[in-house]
């Protein structure tokens, strides 16, 4: 086991025992480089895209600000009413442009990268005192998360509170590793600038507390225990306590802020999330997706959680006056767990969702190669089948959906730009089906709203009109669409004008492929074409599964688009009656 010992914190001059900062130079310049292209990617050929994006045509573009209402829903408990509050900011400097805030997002990145690789390679010691060079783990850790698709879909957009709330939590722990290994004045400025980060992240994403108070409540708690303990020696870091309660504080603010802005103020029952489909079934798909994307987390950092509860239980059996916790691994896997376990049992799943628990992920998971030389030979094997499974998941699956996430977002708000200019140049009144997207439907009413107002922002006057004819392998005749108008429906919704023109976009719900395509071109005129881009689709585990069970039982895919394609955009001109 990881000895108890790792847990002393040096009580007075300049660091932290055994505290070994070398690196190899090469491992240096590659990682630094790494860091600077991933950056330069980010803000490379950026565009204004659908979904979110439209929130600026109302905002920024008309040279308004973004209000800080705009993310307090109490009807569906939504409160996170510092995202886009840094669009703000940029604006008033800049100007409001894509370049702009994608140019900042980049500029996050390195952020990123050297506060958590300097907050690993800080607090690891701590965690594992002989471990070889802990800044070579730090730069592998901190590589692999800018590849998970938990980060790609957060850093290629704009609209994701958990992009900025991340980056405050990495300015959270960095100041953390400081304090834990510095003493002065200086250490005393750190660690306000770390609660003020805290304070700032729970306000960015509605979890955030659940994340921080679970780690510094349990780090408070286990460095008390410990101290009690008759063969630990060293005296605790008091400036480190002083750092936990101020988080715990700075989560006791949001807390009352949560209940005076939403609580109080809900009238209805509902919640984000709510869903049609059975409860049973979405969290299964959920759990499966979670694991497919981000499996170190989902997978292996939960095993590591069972080990130290193991070694924990036994050790304390043994001797029930040891200390056999060692605070930051323990609070961190804590933390960690709590934060996944919060998106498990709110039975919600996005790709963006799971990026804050990194933080103390790749703390718990920096343990591993220490911990290695001290597992017996059974548990030796199954942390290596665990392992392997998990790089072969990451390798197979999550790489390709983190480089499918890239190009779609790159390819997506070009060719909406693209497009947005063809309507634009026929300077005439249009209405629009967006082929295989059903307006009606919650999840498919914001892209429907998107691109309307996309539309009238680059002056045409257009109407969308809903595709119920979904699901089908292949596109039905269009007279056949319109034949389908269900008897529950509006009349404004029955009135709705015959389309003139058909789009084929990365947010149809259909079975799309190029015999998909290829059919629509031999139905209909295409008359435009956005092809900015690779035109491939994601091709991962998790795909070829869904392919195998669309076949047999449609209850289990909810979206028939198993590939998402395509990435380009196809405009074409329907025959009217």
């Amino acid at each position: 086991m990881l000895h108890h010992t790792a847990t002393s914190y040096k009580t007075g001059g300049g660091g932290a025992k055994n505290l070994d900062s070398s690196s190899s130079p090469v491992a240096t310049f590659v990682f630094f480089a790494f860091l600077c292209c991933y950056a330069f990617i980010v803000f490379y050929d950026s565009a204004f895209a659908v979904i979110d994006d439209h929130t600026l045509i109302q905002t920024l573009l008309i040279g308004q600000n973004i209000p800080l209402t705009h993310h307090i829903i109490p009807e569906i408990g939504r409160f996170y009413p510092l995202d886009g509050q840094d669009l703000n900011v940029l604006s008033a400097i800049f100007g409001a442009s894509a370049s702009v805030f994608y140019g900042f997002n980049a500029l996050c990145v390195l952020v990123v990268g050297l506060c958590l690789s300097y907050a690993i390679a800080t607090l690891l010691p701590f965690i594992a005192p002989h471990t070889k060079a802990p800044k070579t783990i730090a730069y592998i850790l901190v590589a692999l998360l800018l590849l998970t698709p938990a980060f790609c879909g957060s850093w290629f957009r704009l609209f994701v509170p958990e992009r900025m709330e991340f980056v405050f939590l990495s300015i959270m722990l960095a100041s953390y590793a400081f304090v834990a290994n510095n003493r002065g004045m200086l250490s005393v400025i750190v660690l306000i600038i770390g609660g003020l980060s805290a304070m700032i992240a729970c306000f960015y994403k509605e979890t955030a507390f659940i994340l921080i108070g679970s780690f510094a409540f349990t780090h408070l708690l286990l460095t008390f225990l410990n101290k009690r303990s008759v063969n630990h020696r060293a005296l605790p870091n008091r400036k480190l306590m002083v750092f936990d309660v101020l988080l715990l504080c700075a989560c006791v603010v949001w807390v009352v802020a949560y209940y005076v802005f939403v609580i109080a103020q809900k009238t209805t029952s509902g919640r984000y999330g709510d869903t049609l489909h059975n409860p049973l079934i979405v969290f299964a798909k959920n759990l499966f997706t979670y694991i497919m994307n981000e499996p170190f987390l989902f997978v292996l950092v939960p095993l590591l959680c069972f080990y130290r509860v193991f070694v924990i239980v036994r050790a304390y059996k043994a001797s029930p006056t040891s200390s056999p916790f060692i605070p930051i691994l323990d609070s961190s896997l804590c933390a960690c767990a709590a934060f996944m376990g919060a998106y498990l049992v709110l039975n919600i799943s996005s790709a963006h969702y799971p990026l804050p628990g990194y933080i103390f992920g790749l703390v718990a998971l920096s343990a591993i190669p220490a911990l290695w030389t001290h597992l017996s030979g059974f548990v030796r094997k199954v942390f290596a089948v665990v392992i392997a499974l998990c790089v072969g998941i990451f390798v197979s699956n999550s790489l390709f959906y983190s480089a499918h996430t890239i190009a779609h977002y790159k390819a997506s708000g070009q060719n909406l730009q693209s497009t947005l200019a063809f309507f634009s140049s026929q300077n005439k009144p249009v209405s629009i089906m967006l082929e295989g997207v059903d307006c009606t439907l919650i999840e498919k009413s914001e892209v429907c709203y998107s691109f309307e107002k996309w539309l009238e922002y680059a002056g045409v006057k257009a109407t969308i009109v809903p595709d119920r004819d979904m699901y089908n392998p292949l596109r039905k005749s269009l007279e056949s669409t319109f034949e389908k108008v269900d008897s529950s429906q509006s009349d404004s919704t029955k009135a709705a004008p015959q389309p003139q023109y058909l789009i084929l976009t990365p947010y149809s719900s259909n079975f799309v492929n190029s015999e998909y395509i290829a059919h629509l071109d031999s139905t209909y005129k295409r008359i435009y074409h956005a092809d900015f881009g690779l035109n491939l689709g994601f091709v991962g585990i998790k795909t070829l599964m869904k392919y195998a069970l669309a076949k047999d039982s449609s209850n289990l895919v909810f979206s028939g688009n198993i590939w998402n394609l395509p990435a380009h955009f196809y405009v074409y001109e329907l025959p009217q009656k």
